[in-house]
């Protein structure tokens, strides 16, 4: 079976980031699964920006 990303928005992406701070503080450790999840979906978002943003920068080339 195959796994499904959440893809975020910019202000979903803010508010992820919001609640993994919230998150992480409240556990008091980055390997708790819940912050491990979180910072995942996070890092998917961040890739896949770059990437759309790297065919933009090349398409204005």
């Amino acid at each position: 079976m195959q796994k499904q990303t959440k893809r975020y928005t910019d202000g979903q992406s803010q508010g992820a980031q919001t609640k993994l701070i919230h998150i992480t503080n409240q556990k008091g450790k980055l390997t708790d699964d819940e912050v491990v999840h979180i910072s995942q979906q996070l890092e998917i978002y961040i890739l896949e920006l770059q990437k759309c943003n790297r065919g933009v920068t090349s398409l204005l080339q």
